[in-house]
C-alpha cells in the first residue's frame, strides 16, 4: 500500500506503538503515513479556555499535559475514550517504528467556525487540530 490515513482516531487508540507497527506493516517502504487528530495541548485533562473578565482575554488552562492520561468522554447517549500523550510521545512513538517526520501542521478555529458558533469568538489562536506526514524509512 502507497500510504494509510489515521484521520481523528490516535486519541482513541491505547496502544499507540501497535498503531505505528501496524501502519509500517501495511504501507510500503517509503509510502505515507498521515495522522490528524486532536491537539494534544487540547485534550489534556483539565485544560480548556479561561475568559479573562479584566481585559477580555482568552487564555488557555493546559492541565496536566506532559502526563499521559485516560478520560471518558460523552458523545451522544454514548461516552468514548480518549487518550492524553504529549507530542513528544506521539513523535518518538513514530520514529521508534521506522517512520520520518515529513512535516507537522498545528491549527487554530477558522473564521467560519467562529462565524458558525460566535462563543468561540477570541479562542482562535489555541491549537485545536495537528497534522502529520511521515514516510517509511524501514
Amino acid at each position: 500500500m502507497a500510504g494509510a490515513f489515521a484521520v481523528m482516531v490516535i486519541e482513541h487508540v491505547e496502544d499507540l506503538e501497535a498503531l505505528f507497527d501496524e501502519a509500517a506493516r501495511v504501507v510500503r517502504r517509503g509510502g505515507w503515513f498521515v495522522v490528524v487528530s486532536n491537539h494534544p495541548a487540547y485534550t489534556a485533562p483539565g485544560a480548556g479556555p479561561i475568559y479573562d473578565m479584566s481585559d477580555g482575554e482568552y487564555l488557555w488552562r493546559w492541565g496536566p499535559y506532559f502526563e499521559r492520561s485516560r478520560s471518558h468522554e460523552p458523545a451522544g447517549p454514548a461516552t468514548m475514550v480518549f487518550h492524553h500523550r504529549p507530542l513528544g510521545d506521539l513523535l518518538t512513538a513514530a520514529a521508534a517504528r521506522g517512520w520520518m517526520l515529513d512535516r507537522m501542521v498545528e491549527r487554530g478555529l477558522g473564521q467560519e467556525a467562529v462565524r458558525r458558533d460566535p462563543t468561540l469568538a477570541g479562542q482562535q489562536h489555541f491549537p485545536r487540530l495537528v497534522g502529520f506526514r511521515w514516510h517509511s524509512a524501514v
